[in-house]
């Protein structure tokens, strides 16, 4: 069995992009006509998380060069970071007609209609894109959004065997197969698919150094959350309703953020040595490199989070800042493990649901593959969390 130990790759300094802005846009003042400083700009703004400060600097540079589809597809991507997506689209398509060959620019338009749930155009592009990358995760939810019926069902799921055959850590295929064979109603099968009593941890972190207790260092993140410049209202294409939540919670002036950092990748490594000693199986599926992406949730007495899964990850979790309730009573707005969303799902899941309380200073660790959601707190009060993906690098 390989090594447990988990190799992070470190985040670039954000606080070097204003100075790498500010570089960019003399370069570009002095050499408008040149499109390479223009992607550099692109590439550093979606390493260093600048992408609101340069959207504008890269379209001004696409007026100037129309025709450049490199550029196109760089500003494009900065649009796709900041869920403009019909902006994006635009720019794509203009790409396309330059260079109708752009591997790139292929696969961020399908990637782009999957957001905008234009699934029928997706659908017209699976062939296409599989012949680029056969395992984009997106693929089988186009797949899914387009299926008839039973004989659909039957035919995703041997895809999702095929995948998962030559990439066992595939998130979208696992969480596919379990919910195809509930569909089925292949119920035992599914349960074996998604072993939800087996898969989630509950950890309850120490305090970090300098602070004085659990409540002084989740005041100090409440603070940074709730003054982080990207929290937004409701964001497209999240599981959000009825709430903010951040585009980038890592900022250069947030230190109770990344104190919470350190403590999340010592309690994944953790996990992972556990949870390997445990499942040959998942000790297949730990990557060599991985990277977390990290964001934080605000929610008042109405809001919630849709049943949902996170594609992209490897391991995912969530840490309780805050949450209304407690003195006895148990804090509101529970974490519905393994839940799915009847309506758009139709079915009840055939696995166990699992119901966590949020109490701040908790931290839940999963599978990415796990569909989860929440509840409603129905009181006043916030319920502050931070949610976070390990990412295969």
């Amino acid at each position: 069995m390989p090594s447990v130990a988990l190799k992070w790759k470190a985040d670039p300094p954000r606080q070097e992009w204003r100075s790498l802005l500010a570089i960019a846009k003399v370069a570009g003042a002095r050499s408008p006509g040149k499109a390479a400083i223009w992607i550099d700009l692109a590439r550093s703004a979606l390493a260093l998380g600048g992408e609101e400060d340069a959207a504008g600097p890269l379209l001004d540079a696409v007026s100037r060069m129309p025709d450049d589809a490199a550029l196109r597809i760089a500003a494009a991507r900065v649009l796709f970071a900041l869920d403009r997506f019909e902006e994006a689209q635009a720019q794509i398509e203009a790409a396309l007609r330059v260079d109708p060959e752009d591997r790139g620019a292929r696969v961020l338009e399908f990637l782009s209609l999957v957001k905008m749930a234009r699934w029928r155009e997706a659908a017209a592009r699976i062939g296409d894109i599989a012949t680029l990358n056969r395992l984009l995760p997106q693929l089988l939810e186009v797949h899914w959004r387009v299926a008839a019926g039973p004989d659909d069902w039957i035919a995703m799921l041997a895809l999702c065997e095929s995948i998962l055959a030559e990439r066992p850590g595939h998130t979208n295929a696992a969480y596919f197969r379990a919910f195809l064979l509930a569909k089925l109603g292949r119920d035992a099968e599914a349960r074996a698919a998604m072993p939800t009593d087996r898969i989630v941890a509950v950890v309850d972190l120490p305090v970090p150094e300098g602070f004085a207790d659990r409540s002084a260092f989740n005041a100090a993140l409440r603070g940074e959350i709730l003054s982080n410049p990207t929290l937004t209202r409701n964001p497209r294409n999240k599981s959000t309703r009825e709430g903010e939540r951040t585009r980038r919670l890592r900022q250069p002036d947030a230190p109770a953020v990344e104190a919470l950092v350190g403590q999340i990748q010592a309690a994944v490594s953790a996990y992972a040595a556990r949870q390997s000693a445990l499942s040959e199986a998942f000790a297949r599926t730990r990557p060599e490199q991985v990277r977390m992406d990290i964001w934080a949730t605000v929610l008042g007495g109405d809001g919630f989070l849709m049943s949902h899964r996170h594609i992209s990850g490897w391991l995912s979790g969530a840490y309780y800042v805050a949450a209304p309730g407690g003195n006895g009573a148990g804090h509101s707005g529970a974490l519905l493990f393994g839940a799915l969303d009847r309506e758009r799902d139709g079915i009840e899941p055939p696995w166990e649901v699992i119901r966590i309380e949020p109490v701040p200073g908790r931290l839940v660790l999963f599978p990415s593959y796990a569909p989860h959601g929440t509840e409603a707190a129905g009181v006043d009060g916030e319920r502050i969390s931070i949610g976070f993906d390990v990412i295969p690098c």
